[in-house]
């Protein structure tokens, strides 16, 4: 059920369908994803949500159902390296959660510039999804891309 909407995310309500009782549960731990940029991947149990922040900048972050639990498996961002400061500096971050623990895999602070920033973007990405084969993606809401 959509919630709140703005110009580049939405967010809402999510009920998921339960087999076993035949009815729809609330699932608050997907309060957060992007209605409008969350892509499911229904055969690994895969789900990549992607925050959008600007023109160049947004995080995403890679979950898995697992034994019925959404677990958050990596995150990457484009972000300016102080929040809240503008500059033409942008940071790339990749990270991964390994036994309990955050571990940074990719960290670069670099000046702006078309060509720096797609370097970069295939750099998070590849470190976001490094040893994954998610198979065939598809958007949460199909109809609004």
């Amino acid at each position: 059920l959509m919630g709140i909407a703005g110009a580049s995310d939405a967010f809402g309500t999510h009920y998921l369908y339960e087999p076993v009782s035949g009815r729809f549960v609330e699932h608050g731990e997907l309060a957060d994803f992007s209605v409008y940029r969350c892509t499911l991947y229904p055969q690994t149990g895969y789900v990549l949500n992607y925050l959008h922040d600007g023109a160049a900048t947004g995080s995403y972050v890679l979950y898995q159902w697992q034994n019925g639990l959404l677990v958050q498996l990596a995150r990457a961002s484009m972000l300016p390296p102080e929040a809240g400061i503008t500059s033409d500096k942008l940071q790339a971050k990749a990270e991964r959660l390994v036994s309990g623990a955050w571990q940074t895999v990719y960290d670069e602070t670099f000046d702006f510039d078309e060509a720096a920033w797609q370097m970069h973007y295939d750099a998070v990405l590849g470190a976001l999804w490094d040893g994954v084969n998610p198979g065939e993606g598809q958007r949460l809401v199909p109809e609004l891309m």
